[in-house]
């Protein structure tokens, strides 16, 4: 079982594909877990090499794995900081998830997002997905993926063979 975890920057949208479930090609993801908003620093990290907001470089998921191991189910609390978030099942019809929607439309949070992808065998695909501002992207414990600048969403803006 494949699984893919995202943490999302300040962002309004997110687009990718689902939370359990098996895929076909040119399919999205409809399915996700989220969890957020997380409040970060609006000030620009300036101790590392890229231009994440600080706060973005936290690990916010220690104890129930942290981002590269989640264990992850609907409900389950997280703690940050004072605050308890709750990971809450959400779906959508299209391509698009509407973070505002779903989560708050405040500038400067970060939100998580969890799905798991069966698939039967190891094949080489393309994971296609964008986002409006930062996105990490996790598959199988492994970081595959950092953007850190601002920008609108565009579907497929960022194709990854996994």
């Amino acid at each position: 079982m494949k699984k893919i975890f995202f943490i999302l920057l300040s962002v309004s949208f997110l687009f990718s594909q689902n939370y359990s479930t098996s895929l076909k090609s040119g399919e999205w993801i409809h399915s996700w877990l989220l969890c957020g908003p997380i409040e970060l620093n609006s000030t620009p990290n300036t101790t590392v090499d890229y231009r994440h907001i600080t706060g973005f470089e936290t690990d916010f998921l220690k104890s129930h794995g942290g981002e590269a191991n989640l264990k992850v189910k609907p409900g389950q609390v997280e703690n940050i900081g004072d605050i308890a978030i709750k990971w809450k099942a959400y779906s959508s019809e299209d391509s698009i998830i509407n973070l505002d929607k779903a989560l708050s439309n405040k500038a400067e949070v970060a939100a998580y997002g969890y799905c798991e992808i069966e698939a039967e065998k190891d094949t080489l695909v393309i994971f296609s997905f964008g986002s409006n501002d930062g996105a990490r992207v996790w598959l199988n414990g492994e970081q595959i993926f950092d953007y850190y600048e601002p920008r609108g969403v565009t579907p497929d803006d960022d194709q990854i063979p996994v």
